[in-house]
């Protein structure tokens, strides 16, 4: 039994810009979850927005559009000073759904690392939770994402030009928000790094189960995979075809 890895490139929650991921993570919450044999329709999703120090209005929006969705809405604060890894555990076991906000990936590396929550992530995925990461989030699964750590603007454009280490979940590196003028950076960083390398537009994700994956995007959404056995040839990555995992190792 194990659970299901969510990498979403994007989200805007005031205009519901990742609907049909949304959807599909409370579809198989829905399946995963049953009490005394009867589908549970509310499931429980935790919220971590360390990578944005808590940000009070990103947790309210948050909260809102998944409450509406079908979920009950759960907070775990980064800024508690007093938080021990037990308490964080106890957290990830209530809940169905663990979610990983946006904002900065070091921060929300740091506060990974800080509690050793790598092994709490992949011990929930085994227990038949979903992880969710978006954007910065998503990035922490990875050995390397397309972050913000070396942030800088280049004639008026705001460019992420150099990788952000991740946790390693997954030994590829990963680009957010692809449809932003930055991703064309990424095009030289990926062929750095002895792995193929994705990269998700806004409203775009990589659903990870079963030792394959998928991708769930809206209508105007893309993703893409740089193939780093054919010189990273960019491949475009349809919904409707379900990839091999070897591809994320």
């Amino acid at each position: 039994m194990s659970g299901i890895y969510y990498a979403i490139g994007g989200a805007n929650y005031a205009i519901k810009e990742s609907l049909e991921i949304d959807l599909d993570i409370l579809n198989e919450a829905r399946k995963i979850n049953y009490i005394g044999h009867k589908r549970n329709d509310t499931p429980n999703v935790l919220y971590v927005g360390a990578a944005l120090d808590d940000d009070k209005k990103q947790i309210n929006l948050f909260k809102s559009y998944y409450t509406e969705l079908g979920f009950n809405v759960n907070l775990l604060y980064s800024y508690k000073k007093n938080i021990t890894k037990e308490e964080i555990e106890l957290f990830f076991n209530e809940n169905d759904v663990i979610y990983f906000g946006g904002g900065m990936t070091s921060k929300l590396i740091n506060f990974v690392k800080k509690y050793d929550l790598k092994e709490l992530i992949i011990n929930s995925f085994n227990n038949n939770k979903i992880i969710a990461g978006v954007s910065a989030g998503a990035i922490m699964l990875f050995s390397y994402g397309f972050g913000d750590r070396e942030s800088f603007v280049d004639n008026f454009i705001s460019v992420n030009h150099k990788m952000t280490e991740g946790i390693n979940i997954f030994s590829t590196t990963f680009c957010p928000h692809y449809q932003n003028s930055s991703g064309i950076f990424y095009h030289d960083e990926v062929k750095k790094y002895n792995v193929n390398g994705f990269a998700v537009e806004n409203g775009a994700s990589l659903k990870i189960k079963n030792n394959n994956f998928t991708v769930i995007k809206s209508k105007k959404s893309n993703a893409f995979m740089f193939d780093k056995t054919n010189n990273y040839k960019l491949i475009h990555l349809k919904n409707d075809i379900v990839y091999d995992i070897n591809l994320l190792r």
